[in-house]
């Protein structure tokens, strides 16, 4: 995953009510614990560095859970319908300019990482999501959004940080 650069992100999680839950972040080695609610809830901010990595992130209630590869960099939201949704790969009958190129050049850019998120329609708001974070590469990019692939290649070029 690719989290926002020099910010505060927000963690959350379900364990037994009132166990404590501890996250120790990589790229500082802070402690920062918070309780458990009475519904088996818990949230816990940590403050993220300069653009870097890759970093992990180990959260504990007596057990461990850690989470690897973590960039910090530039996080951008890309949503929208049919234009956003095309894959680099194409859709039959329907190419993607300079898409031979772009796949040729993706293991280049691994620190450019892809959240999507499976489609679902809820009328109430949802804890969970299906999604696969990806790792731009010769094997994977055919994948990306082409629209958010190509922004995210030219903010890297740019600003030399990992992009999610």
């Amino acid at each position: 995953m690719v989290l926002q650069q020099q910010s505060e992100v927000t963690f959350s999680g379900t364990a037994t009510s009132g166990k404590r839950v501890q996250a120790t972040a990589s790229w500082n080695n802070k402690k920062i614990q918070t309780n458990v609610d009475a519904k088996g809830e818990w949230k816990l901010s940590l403050q993220t560095p300069v653009a870097g990595g890759p970093y992990s992130i180990t959260f504990s209630d007596g057990e461990d859970l850690t989470l690897q590869n973590i960039l910090i960099g530039e996080v951008w939201f890309c949503s929208g319908q049919s234009n956003m949704e095309m894959p680099l790969g194409g859709w039959e009958g329907c190419p993607v300019d300079n898409m031979e190129e772009a796949v040729t050049n993706a293991d280049k850019h691994s620190e450019i990482r892809m959240l999507t998120v499976e489609r679902n329609s809820a009328t109430v708001s949802q804890n969970e999501l299906k999604g696969d974070w990806l790792v731009a590469s010769s094997g994977q990019v055919k994948r990306f959004s082409a629209v958010a692939y190509y922004f995210a290649l030219e903010l890297q070029e740019k600003l030399n940080v990992p992009v999610g």
